[in-house]
């Protein structure tokens, strides 16, 4: 593991490929804690630059978007396994042979009422695949968020039981 005090702004800010996964809607059932990615993505990302189009000021314009840091990425059970960032804490980090991009394959969050978000569920292994993403058909009853703690999602909203 590097040594994560040594690494500066522009280091760090580096280490992103810009694939945009922590970008995605994700919710987390209530009772099991079990996190579930959606293809619906945050309504910043803008998907032909492959970058978020208010990334500096992103925390105060999307409620939740969770800035990663030094001191929080190895903290977040819901980080891609394809990553860049976990190459810095996972022993068993593999990463991706080239960054899969979502134009395509994900939906804006502006055109998606929140109360359907659990009809975009998706399998985590299906971000590394370059073929659209297809949501899970099945509702999941019981799925929230949990703002403001160590297991807060970037780009997610409460939802509704």
């Amino acid at each position: 593991m590097k040594d994560l005090s040594k690494i500066g702004k522009e280091e760090w800010e580096a280490i992103c490929d810009n694939c945009g996964k922590c970008c995605l809607i994700k919710l987390q059932d209530e009772d099991t804690n079990e996190n579930y990615y959606t293809n619906i993505i945050c309504r910043y990302y803008d998907l032909e630059h492959q970058r978020c189009s208010v990334y500096e000021k992103r925390d105060k314009m999307r409620e939740g978007c969770l800035i990663l840091t030094k001191e929080n990425v190895d903290k977040l059970e819901w980080m891609p396994k394809s990553c860049a960032y976990r190459q810095l804490f996972d022993a068993d980090f593999k990463p991706c042979k080239k960054c899969t991009p979502l134009k395509n394959r994900v939906i804006s969050e502006a055109l998606v009422d929140e109360d359907d978000w659990e009809d975009y569920i998706i399998d985590e292994d299906e971000l590394l695949e370059n073929r659209k993403l297809k949501a899970n058909i099945i509702r999941r009853q019981g799925l929230m968020n949990i703002p403001n703690s160590n297991r807060s999602f970037g780009n997610t909203k409460s939802l509704k039981k």
